[in-house]
């Protein structure tokens, strides 16, 4: 590699970077761009122009993961290539379909899977329906609700929901519930630069 350039709408060297100890000096050398950010291509830039040898390798397919929709595709295209991983998973009052990844720790209660899917060590679910290209983290919990087409990550809650889950990715630790109280309020504690789209049921 000579030069970069910031590939965003024509990406040329967008994957996986996999950097020695030179790095961290290149980066505290690189100037923050227009956005304040310090942009990757101006550290791999910094490392080119002293003298130290980068090299790339084609890849098929490529993701901004900047992008909720982008983390999706990559979702999709990863479970898209699982192979069925269910061995000592007990169906008894559950419903699995189609090619699922289960760990042997995770526990469910009148579930119904449709695969692809994955569940990690630990999750919990019950009286849930898990759709297709859905990923289920390490210990997180599903609890009367359905999700479908969606990320939840590592410890996170979903609990309780009238309405379906679909095309969303809830983060490490975070927690989606609906109670019971009146008046009915709308309560969100949502993080700088997170997205929260809300659909009428009626």
């Amino acid at each position: 590699m000579a030069e970069t350039a910031d590939g965003y709408d024509s990406p040329r060297h967008d994957g996986v970077y996999i950097f020695g100890p030179s790095f961290h000096s290149a980066a505290h050398a690189a100037i923050p761009s227009w956005r304040g950010q310090l942009e990757l291509t101006d550290v791999i830039q910094k490392l080119l122009g002293g003298g130290k040898r980068v090299e790339a390798r084609e890849m098929r397919w490529w993701a901004y993961h900047g992008l909720i929709s982008e983390l999706l595709d990559g979702n999709r295209l990863l479970l898209d290539r699982l192979t069925d991983q269910r061995e000592g998973v007990s169906v008894h009052d559950n419903t699995i379909e189609g090619r699922v990844a289960i760990s042997a720790s995770a526990r469910m209660e009148c579930t119904t899977i449709r695969g692809p899917a994955i569940i990690g060590p630990g999750a919990r679910l019950a009286d849930a329906y898990i759709g297709p290209y859905t990923s289920v983290g390490r210990a997180a919990l599903v609890r009367g609700a359905e999700i479908e087409n969606s990320i939840i990550m590592a410890g996170a809650e979903v609990k309780d929901l009238a309405t379906r889950v679909a095309d969303s990715v809830i983060g490490e630790g975070a927690v989606v519930n609906r109670n019971f109280r009146l008046p009915r309020v709308l309560e969100l504690a949502v993080a700088y630069g997170s997205t929260a789209m809300l659909g009428w049921t009626g």
